[in-house]
């Protein structure tokens, strides 16, 4: 599991750009990938992957939560050997 952060919008091609994005999908369970401001984005601000699939943005996430569908997205990646980045593989829920 790692962080990244960008404070600059220089540096990697567009291929390069896409290639990072995808490498960081499918090797970590859960990917959040946010922006401080997005004013001409018509996507939610952030994109959530997990299991290498987008799930949607904030909205999304929560709603999923709610619904009761959210942990078993997460622990189901956790399962998943060949996903690096679930730390001991066991997840543990926030219990607050």
């Amino acid at each position: 599991m790692g962080n990244f952060t960008s404070t600059s919008s220089v540096g990697l091609s567009s291929a390069a750009s896409t290639q990072f994005v995808q490498d960081v999908i499918t090797h970590n369970c859960v990917v959040i990938f946010s922006k401080t401001t997005c004013p001409y984005c018509a996507r939610t601000v952030p994109r959530v992957f997990i299991n290498g699939n987008c799930i949607g943005g904030g909205s999304d996430t929560k709603e999923l939560h709610q619904q009761g569908k959210l942990l078993p997205l997460i622990e189901q990646c956790c399962l998943n050997s060949g996903i690096e980045g679930s730390g001991s593989g066991q997840f543990e829920p926030n219990t607050l």
